[in-house]
């Protein structure tokens, strides 16, 4: 299964996270190095699910949709798996959802711009992604400068 969404929020996560655990291990880090090698691997993964987007037995989700109505999600993958989803199992899962507390993202404490990364050449690097799976931008592309 694969969870498809924009690629610049989970660039900028990923770049914040990835300062986050060298900073407790280093001294002094260098945020252009891990702009690229964040970016170019992220772009790498996006590159190999259009590649192998028509494998067999691999189901392709969308983020929102699966935010707006994860219990339709959970029977898609139950039936794409063959598997029989119980009154039980989805009651459950029901009363699960039901306590949750609404998402609500933070904002990165940088930006794509801090790790020398332009936001407009990143996006059009995952462009390709975006057609063949759908998926659009959360935000404006400039947002994730800073």
């Amino acid at each position: 299964m694969f969870l498809h969404r924009d690629p610049l929020p989970v660039l900028a996560s990923q770049l914040n996270l990835t300062e986050a655990l060298r900073r407790s291990f280093s001294r002094r880090i260098d945020l252009a190095q891990i702009g690229r090698s964040v970016c170019d691997a992220i772009v790498d993964t996006a590159g190999r699910l259009v590649a192998n987007r028509e494998a067999k037995g691999v189901l392709h989700l969308d983020y929102h949709s699966v935010i707006a109505a994860p219990m339709d999600a959970v029977r898609r993958i139950y039936a794409h798996g063959g598997l029989a989803l119980t009154p039980k199992a989805s009651e459950r899962m029901e009363r699960w959802l039901k306590r949750q507390k609404p998402h609500c993202a933070r904002s990165h404490r940088r930006g794509l711009s801090a790790f020398g990364l332009d936001p407009r050449e990143a996006a059009a690097r995952f462009e390709r992604y975006g057609q063949i799976f759908g998926v659009t931008h959360e935000q404006p592309i400039d947002h994730y400068a800073a």
